[in-house]
């Protein structure tokens, strides 16, 4: 059941906006306070590395937050990492959390 899953970083993503936004806690595609790309590179054997440059923003308090595109959270152990390995094909987004005062962004990107 991919429901839980997607439950789990979603209430992580809005426990962690409260912590750093105060009571406006919510991920959305556009944030003006926070700027970032993604960048992608094959490390070989269908896997790739996953770096977030935030280009706005404050990055010393940045939480990021990889998860595939039904929700599972991928780096529950490393949310101050900006970069995640060994990802293979598929779709996935990452949410920066606490770069912002008022929002937190969401990156949505494919890997093929």
């Amino acid at each position: 059941m991919r429901l839980p899953h997607y439950l789990t970083c979603l209430a992580l993503v809005l426990m962690l906006s409260t912590l750093s936004a105060g009571n406006r806690a919510y991920a959305q595609e556009k944030c003006p306070d926070v700027d970032a790309k993604i960048q992608i590179r094959a490390t070989g054997a269908g896997k790739h590395t996953v770096t977030v440059e935030i280009t706005k923003g404050n990055k010393s308090r940045a939480k990021y937050l990889f998860c595939k595109k039904e929700g599972n959270l991928l780096n529950e152990q490393t949310l101050k990492q900006n970069s995640i390995e060994n990802l293979p094909a598929g779709e996935y987004f990452c949410v920066i959390v606490g770069a912002g005062h008022d929002c937190s962004k969401k990156i949505s990107f494919t890997i093929e």
